[in-house]
């Protein structure tokens, strides 16, 4: 089993106009607003699309450096925890079992071909 999360890097983007040259643009991203609750919500989804296999999560080593922390790690293993059967998971280039291109490939060949896409 491997869970592919596709994550929304773009913001949204809001210009106003207050006079003749004054324009403000502003751009808001997840990454400012709600992001705390990300980390719970994908482990939730991940634990209950897991169905008791040990999956290979890839996406989360694409986050800017620094945005997967131990405190996010652990919000996300408490919720697949809590929603999924499966005793543990592989997330790429970010848990230890699952660092580099060829140990990836390795898990993915082991997969059966079963892959789920979470966007």
């Amino acid at each position: 089993d491997h869970l592919l999360p596709s994550f929304p890097m773009r913001g949204n983007t809001t210009t106003k106009s207050t006079g003749d040259d004054d324009t403000t643009t502003t751009t808001t991203s997840m990454f400012q607003h709600g992001f705390d609750s990300f980390f719970p919500a994908m482990g939730w989804t991940c634990g209950n699309l897991s169905e008791g296999g040990i999956p290979l999560i890839l996406g989360f080593d694409c986050f800017p450096v620094g945005m997967v922390s131990d405190d996010n790690l652990k919000a996300f293993c408490a919720a697949f925890g809590t929603t999924g059967s499966a005793p543990l998971f592989h997330m790429a280039n970010i848990t230890p079992e699952a660092m580099g291109d060829d140990r990836i490939s390795e898990i993915l060949l082991s997969s059966d071909g079963r892959r789920v896409e979470v966007t």
